[in-house]
């Protein structure tokens, strides 16, 4: 619907809103490896929220998702998330 559309000038003006819309100072969000590394700086000055990468490659296979009866969002996936939910507790 358009009253659920954001129009942002960039992806920074973008990030101080989410970090100040969704996130309370001292709280992470996870983000998937790789990232733009001024997420850390960013999401750190604008909210005061902690990046907690999310390594989906754990495992060492670098294509984890082109097996086609691999669900994007099983198991390993849970895992990885699960892993760096942990992290971001401590």
């Amino acid at each position: 619907a358009a009253d659920e559309i954001v129009v942002s000038p960039g992806v920074a003006s973008l990030l101080v809103q989410l970090s100040l819309l969704l996130f309370n100072p001292g709280d992470s969000v996870l983000v998937p490896i790789p990232y733009y590394p001024a997420f850390d700086h960013d999401f750190s000055n604008f909210g005061d929220v902690t990046t907690v990468p999310v390594d989906f490659l754990a495992d060492g296979d670098p294509h984890p998702n082109l097996d086609p009866d691999l669900e994007p969002f099983g198991r390993p996936c849970e895992a990885a998330l699960e892993k760096a939910f942990q992290r971001a507790l401590h």
